[in-house]
């Protein structure tokens, strides 16, 4: 059967420079509803699963919708691993099963009130959460489970996202804070705004966490690169409108998957199963700041040194944070007179450059060191 289907999907995906966010209706059904987690594999469906319901189904590329699989309880995250088998967290089923590409059951691994899973970045080794136990658990392709992390700050997690250095992102359900997991520390990162409000799954892109606001109809924007840094929200009220992202109101939106070129959200909501999507995410870091100053870093990437400058103001400060949002070099007034800035000593990677102008403006941007 096909559903109503958004022939924009195939363009969605592409990013147009200039270009306006705009929110659409990607999936619209009057017999299949996605309400909870969704999930594209490698040949770009779309897997979603219905938390009120006993389904998982899947949208072909096409269009095309079909049942993937049947017979749980309350369907909640997923995840494949690398040969294309999907993991699904039955959330009061207390169970994690595996299914093979067509949906049959291959195995079922007893756990209580699993919540939310993913891959591992670098092997088929599962990281998922407990809702109930407050926990973080990885488990291995051989069935072996082990507890990472358990009470403390976690608090019903269930979202889990990497970002583009493979740094894991937890989101608590309950009480809205979200943490990285930093070797064998949980770091707090921010708390998404709104009492009495749920935090449903997270995804990155552009260089920004992105969470679901269950009850306030919200999608909020994050900069993992400062504590408590929410950028803006999407979202103007409860309802199913299209339209400039300024204008779009979303029903009850739950899971959030970024697309692989990173510049498109997907959303699914909890009241009426639909799934939409947000258009055309740009890299911007610096707006987390209000009227942030432009500057320009030459050359990006660099090898051992860069220049910064600045238009019509005079520099006062520049930070380096590293992935883990510390500070890893800083220099003053004096030491901006020179004409290059010395990275040599630093590590190959991924780093925030920020800036602090005279007058106190603030402004960030990602640089890249080889």
């Amino acid at each position: 059967m096909k559903l109503f289907y958004t022939l924009f999907m195939a363009s969605a995906i592409l990013y147009k420079p200039g270009s306006a966010q705009n929110v659409y209706t990607y999936f619209d059904s009057d017999t299949a509803q996605i309400s909870d987690d969704l999930i594209f594999d490698a040949e770009g469906n779309m897997y979603g699963s219905d938390w009120d319901g006993s389904r998982i189904y899947r949208v072909s590329s096409e269009g095309d919708i079909s049942i993937f699989a049947d017979g749980f309880d309350t369907p909640n995250g997923l995840a494949f691993d690398s040969a294309g088998n999907m993991y699904m967290c039955d959330n009061q089923g207390n169970a994690i099963h595996k299914l093979d590409s067509n949906g049959n059951l291959l195995e079922s691994f007893a756990i209580n009130s699993p919540s939310g899973i993913i891959k591992t970045y670098d092997s088929d080794t599962l990281i998922f959460t407990t809702y109930a136990n407050h926990s973080l658990q990885k488990l291995a392709p051989d069935g072996t489970m082990i507890t990472l992390f358990e009470n403390g700050v976690l608090n019903g997690p269930v979202g889990l996202v990497y970002d583009d250095q493979n740094q894991l992102y937890v989101g608590n359900f309950t009480d809205r804070e979200i943490y990285r997991i930093d070797g064998g520390e949980l770091t707090y990162i921010a708390t998404m705004p709104g009492n009495g409000i749920s935090l449903g799954f997270l995804a990155f892109a552009q260089g920004h966490l992105y969470a679901t606001a269950f009850q306030s109809n919200r999608i909020y924007k994050i900069n993992p690169f400062y504590t408590d840094s929410i950028v803006t929200y999407y979202g103007i009220g409860g309802g199913n409108v299209d339209g400039p992202v300024e204008e779009a109101r979303f029903s009850r939106p739950n899971g959030i998957r970024a697309s692989s070129t990173g510049d498109t959200l997907f959303i699914s909501q909890y009241t009426n199963g639909n799934v939409r999507l947000i258009t055309d995410l740009t890299l911007g870091l610096y707006d987390a700041f209000d009227d942030a100053p432009a500057f320009t870093v030459f050359p990006n990437p660099s090898t051992n040194f860069i220049e910064v400058s600045l238009e019509s103001e005079t520099l006062s400060e520049i930070r380096l944070f590293d992935v883990k949002g510390k500070v890893v070099k800083g220099w003053s007034r004096e030491e901006l007179s020179a004409e290059r800035l010395d990275l040599s000593k630093l590590e190959p990677g991924t780093y925030l450059i920020e800036v602090t102008t005279a007058s106190g403006r603030k402004g960030a941007q990602k640089i890249v060191k080889n």
